[in-house]
């Protein structure tokens, strides 16, 4: 199971997906949107991590085969992980440019981190786009490629007169809040996956130099269990700025099925 970041959704990962499984035949993959995102429906309050993991849990129960594998990016990292503690049959977790410590605000701008830069150019954008053409040029002018316009664009709903994106920024942001609030590094401490790998872009700041070196320690100190690897040239969006190294870190660390 693949969980994507926020503003995302899980066509972003459709073409990695499928070369995961090209790659290992013995694989199925399975990526969902998550509540207020994509395909998904908007779901009822509260707007927090739990209610996204529900809303996984019920999904993996309709399942006639649950995953044995977790992968999360970003957002989506502290859904795999606390998925991991609930489903006995997952033996294996990656946590994609994450940070499972909270994210401590005080002090620090939003111009810092680049997802609430994308969101506040979002909000900056017309409600209605004539083409898709349109939103990736107004995404460039807050300094943001094609690449991410394209994957965000996979929100954009037609409507009467053109497009519009269909995400609620202000719901959306408060998952993210609480996502920011939650500490998982408990759950990394004290479970009992068989594998647990940490990947980051080596151009993104998401990750704090705290937890940079906690993953690195981790890894060290159980080699079977942890790997942590940086991916040369990628930012925060690792499965959009090197598609490709990426699933070669993945492939000899996925567990057999």
């Amino acid at each position: 199971m693949i969980l994507h970041g926020i503003l995302g959704s899980g066509s972003n990962w459709a073409a990695f997906g499928r070369e995961l499984c090209k790659r290992r035949p013995d694989f199925g993959v399975l990526i969902p949107d998550h509540r207020l995102h994509g395909k998904s429906g908007k779901g009822a309050p509260p707007d927090d991590v739990e209610a996204c993991v529900l809303d996984l849990e019920k999904l993996i129960s309709a399942q006639s085969c649950p995953p044995s594998c977790v992968m999360g990016h970003s957002f989506g990292s502290k859904m795999a992980l606390e998925l991991a503690t609930r489903i006995p049959e997952i033996r294996q977790c990656i946590i994609l440019d994450a940070d499972p410590a909270p994210l401590q605000m005080t002090g620090h701008s939003r111009k810092e981190f680049p997802v609430l830069l994308l969101m506040d150019a979002l909000r900056k954008g017309p409600e209605i786009y004539l083409t898709r053409e349109d939103f990736v040029e107004e995404l460039a002018k807050s300094g943001f490629r094609q690449g991410i316009a394209g994957w965000v664009g996979k929100n954009l709903k037609r409507v009467d007169g053109g497009l519009k994106l269909n995400l609620d920024l202000d719901r959306v942001e408060s998952l993210l809040d609480d996502h920011h609030r939650l500490d998982y590094w408990p759950h990394i401490d004290g479970c009992d996956l068989e594998r647990i790998d940490f990947v980051v872009g080596a151009r993104s700041n998401v990750v704090s130099d705290e937890s940079l070196l906690r993953m690195k320690t981790t890894a060290e100190k159980y080699p079977e269990r942890s790997r942590f690897t940086s991916i040369s040239e990628a930012g925060h969006w690792l499965h959009v700025d090197r598609p490709d190294e990426l699933l070669e870190a993945l492939l000899p660390r996925l567990l057999d099925t």
